[in-house]
């Protein structure tokens, strides 16, 4: 049974100026059902100093349906029209100037064109249009963007149709309503340029939820859960009506009630660094009430553009083989699969130089007093923990603090006499190149 329906939700629009929504499976194997076309017929009057050509660019964005507008209107010669003509763009016409641009797309993303009733691979720029479905692969990713600057970032394995389209018109709003299947979504909603509030909607079988100006995650399974980690949503399923503000996230499906809110989980605080290189793991605090990690790579800080993502319980990562710029993102999943707050670190990877070789290092350690001094000829990367763990199957230093200590320089530190101690270094070669690690220093049984 459909339990978050269109016509429930389409008289809370007015009341909320724009919603996320959600609504059931079997209307996306239909593809005509439910799917509202907004725009109506077009009616320009011919002005002196108009051609075909520039009214056609004025009402649709692009001059490239000239030759379709012609053919509509019965116009034999695009140089015949005089002034106090009547031009009419029919209303689904007027539809094909609403799209969304493919702004990033990995893995295997299909994309089945509601106009031609074709499939086929989906790639950067190509356009999406109301009535189209996108279906995502175990690999798939793609991000979507919208007039007035909004995204929707749809995760592998995610069935997608749009079924309400309106961005063009900056003097209204932009309205994209999407039905999920299943899947995964983060919609960042902004509202450049458009007068009145952008207004997003998602549908799944289990709730609805008004959204504007929000960043909101949807992920569907066998149930709905959905996350505010900015702005205020509007949420209903059934009877039931929720407002989620910043910071809580609700559940919805059989045996659930969205009228219940969660808190959302603290983003990760990741441990401070100086360099990394493909020999080290980006590793986080953990969070408090965290089953598991979110983590995706991506070369754009939105994380749109997605390089790798995988989830796990560790609190820790590895980096890419090859060295380059790009941006972690981590968020921590609760036990009801909430994602919490997402933190962000810019990386930009050194190379890892393998002729160089570890520096070595004279050092002391009595009581509270550390005292480490480089004796090579270059500047040498420190990293002093207290504790080693375990990182694919060997004890790793994750958690540390780096130091850099140039040639025949000294480094003193005051370090806590109740902790363990380790040491562990590697050669700075160059502004973006390092040697490998050498040893770790163990200073363990220490008065406790």
């Amino acid at each position: 049974m459909r339990k978050g329906s269109i016509q429930g939700y389409r008289s809370a629009f007015a009341a909320f100026g724009a919603y996320l929504c959600l609504v059931s499976a079997d209307v996306l194997s239909q593809p005509d059902t439910g799917i509202k076309a907004i725009s109506q017929d077009i009616h320009v009057v011919v002005q002196n100093g108009d051609n075909l050509s520039s009214i056609v660019r004025r009402v649709m964005g692009s001059s490239e349906f000239w030759e379709e507008v012609a053919t509509l209107n019965k116009i034999s010669s695009p140089d015949a029209l005089k002034p106090g003509d009547m031009i009419i763009f029919p209303g689904d016409l007027v539809q094909k100037r609403n799209f969304a641009r493919v702004a990033f797309v990995k893995g295997n993303v299909m994309h089945t064109s509601a106009a031609s009733n074709t499939t086929a691979q989906l790639e950067k720029r190509d356009k999406v249009f109301l009535g189209d479905v996108i279906k995502t692969g175990e690999d798939g990713f793609v991000s979507l963007s919208f007039n007035g600057e909004s995204l929707a970032n749809i995760q592998p394995e995610s069935h997608v149709q749009f079924i309400e389209f309106d961005c063009f018109d900056v003097e209204k709003s932009c309205v994209v309503n999407l039905l999920a299947e299943e899947g995964q979504m983060n919609f960042d909603i902004q509202n450049i340029g458009f007068k009145k509030p952008s207004r997003f909607s998602i549908d799944t079988p289990y709730a609805s939820a008004a959204v504007r100006g929000t960043n909101v995650d949807v992920e569907v399974n066998d149930g709905s859960a959905i996350g505010v980690t900015t702005g205020v949503i509007e949420v209903t399923s059934g009877n039931d009506t929720s407002t989620l503000p910043i910071g809580k996230g609700t559940l919805a499906g059989e045996g659930r009630s969205i009228t219940r809110l969660y808190d959302l989980l603290e983003k990760p605080v990741y441990n401070p660094f100086i360099r990394l290189s493909r020999e080290d793991y980006v590793a986080w605090a953990p969070v408090e009430g965290a089953e598991t990690y979110s983590v995706v790579l991506a070369t754009s800080e939105s994380l749109s553009e997605v390089i790798r993502s995988s989830r796990s319980a560790q609190s820790y990562t590895v980096l890419l083989s090859e060295p380059q710029e790009y941006y972690l993102g981590t968020r921590a999943l609760d036990e009801n699969g909430l994602k919490g707050f997402k933190g962000i670190q810019k990386i930009n990877q050194v190379s890892v130089d393998e002729n160089a070789e570890a520096p070595p290092l004279d050092i002391e350690l009595s009581e509270n007093d550390l005292t480490i001094v480089n004796t090579g000829k270059v500047t040498t990367e420190v990293h002093v923990g207290s504790a080693l763990e375990p990182a694919d199957g060997l004890d790793q230093l994750l958690r540390y603090t780096a130091y850099d200590i140039a040639a025949g320089q000294t480094l003193e530190l005051d370090v806590n006499p109740n902790q363990d101690v380790y040491i562990t270094a590697r050669a700075v070669v160059g502004p973006t190149a390092v040697s490998s690690y050498g040893s770790i220093y163990e200073f363990t049984g220490r008065k406790k």
